[in-house]
């Protein structure tokens, strides 16, 4: 049997924000929206090289690893993990 508090109810601890949005001005959420839109056309219209696409993802890939590691309480630099990683042999899922 699990028992749930009304904290531990993701709908509950979502709702419990839900006053601050009432404040948002328009303004705010126009900016937003714009914000939003600007992303969405850099995206879908952004033409990069498969080399300049390749060192991004593997920027990333460093930046968020180093990151996680961190969160955990690793005392890695993103510099130790892109050390690491150069050293891996990664194998294609088809290879494997």
């Amino acid at each position: 049997m699990i028992l749930l508090r009304v904290s531990d109810n993701p709908m509950t601890r979502t709702k419990k924000f839900d006053h601050r949005l009432e404040h948002v001005s328009a303004d705010i959420v126009s900016k937003i929206a714009q914000i939003d839109e600007l992303k969405g056309r850099w995206i879908t219209g952004a033409q990069l090289s498969p080399q300049v696409l390749g060192r991004l993802k593997r920027s990333v890939l460093i930046t968020s690893t180093g990151a996680s590691t961190r969160i955990e309480g690793a005392r890695l630099s993103d510099e130790d993990i892109e050390k690491l990683m150069r050293g891996l042999d990664i194998q294609k899922f088809t290879n494997r």
